[in-house]
C-alpha cells in the first residue's frame, strides 16, 4: 500500500505541470513527532530512539519522523521521502529520486549540503542547485545566498499548508498506520491544489 502512495506522487506532478508549469524546486525537511517529549520513553507505537530527533531551529528535541519535500513552484509536492528523526538530513537526498526536468532550478536549505552531490546534479542531471550556505562555508557567494533564500519561499508556506491540514494530534495504532495518515493529508494537499488550479 505504502510503495503505492509514493508512486501517486509523480502522477500528481505530471497533472500539475500540464496545467502550471513551473521550473523552481525546493528540497525542505517537514518534522511530525509521533508524540510529546515527555510521552517519549513510553512510546507504544513508537518505542524506537531512532526516531528521537533534534530541532535546530527551536532548539529542541521532538520524537518522530521527518518528512523530505521536493516541492515545485507551484505549490505541488512532486516526491517525498520519510526517514527516522535522527537521521541527518543528507539521506532524504540520497534516498529520493529527484525526477526533475533538466534545466530546472534546485534550492536546498543548509541540512543537504554535500559538495560531491551538488556537482553530480550539475553535471549528471543539468540542474541549476542553489544551496543555502553558512557564512563559513568554502562555497559561499552572497549573491546566489540571495536568490537561493527568495526563491525557495514557495516550500515554507507548503510546509505551514501541511501544518494546517494535520490535526493536533494523528492518531494511529501502529507506526506504518501512522505514517500511511502522514501520506494521505500529502495527497490531500496535492488535491486541494489540483482542484484550484483545474478551477
Amino acid at each position: 500500500m505504502i510503495p503505492l502512495l509514493h508512486a501517486l506522487a509523480s502522477l500528481f506532478h505530471a497533472i500539475g505541470q500540464r496545467l502550471e508549469p513551473c521550473t523552481d524546486y525546493a528540497l525542505d525537511t517537514f518534522l511530525m513527532p509521533v508524540c510529546e517529549n515527555i510521552r517519549a520513553n513510553r512510546c507504544r507505537i513508537a518505542p524506537d530512539k531512532a526516531l528521537r530527533g533534534y530541532k535546530p531551529a527551536h532548539r529542541c528535541y521532538f520524537h518522530g519522523v521527518k518528512v523530505h519535500l521536493l516541492v515545485a513552484s507551484g505549490g505541488f509536492i512532486v516526491e517525498f521521502w520519510l526517514t527516522p528523526g535522527s537521521w541527518h538530513d543528507l539521506t532524504g537526498l540520497y534516498g529520493m529520486a529527484l525526477d526533475i526536468p533538466c534545466g530546472c532550478a534546485l534550492m536546498m536549505d543548509r541540512g543537504y549540503t554535500d559538495y560531491g552531490a551538488e556537482d553530480l546534479l550539475r553535471e549528471a542531471e543539468g540542474l541549476e542547485v542553489y544551496p543555502v550556505r553558512r557564512e563559513t562555508s568554502v562555497r559561499y557567494a552572497g549573491c546566489r545566498q540571495y536568490l537561493a533564500v527568495v526563491k525557495r519561499r514557495f516550500v515554507e508556506s507548503v510546509g505551514s499548508c501541511l501544518h494546517s491540514l494535520l490535526p493536533r494530534r494523528v492518531h494511529a495504532v501502529t507506526l506504518d498506520g501512522f505514517m500511511l495518515k502522514l501520506m494521505c493529508f500529502i495527497y490531500a494537499h496535492n488535491s486541494n491544489l489540483l482542484r484550484k488550479v483545474a478551477s
